[in-house]
């Protein structure tokens, strides 16, 4: 099972939570991607504080690395 760092409001770093996910087959133009790297850079902090606006319920880390295991082609 994978793992993803969910955040349902906006503050510090008590609000992440570590989920668990079940891994889903991707649909038409998506990707399964295991990470290798994640980087969590200032505007994951500032989306997570809510300095920069963002929809929620949301994850953080816009940075990766890693290898495509599953994708469908659109």
């Amino acid at each position: 099972m994978a793992s993803a760092i969910r955040l349902m409001r906006t503050g510090g770093p008590e609000v992440l939570v570590l989920e668990s996910v079940e891994q889903a087959a991707p649909g038409p133009g998506e990707a399964w991607v295991e990470q290798e790297a994640i980087g969590v850079n200032y505007l994951d902090v500032m989306q997570r504080n809510g300095s920069v606006p963002i929809s929620l319920p949301s994850g953080i880390g816009l940075e990766g690395a890693g290898r495509v295991t599953a994708s469908v082609l659109a």
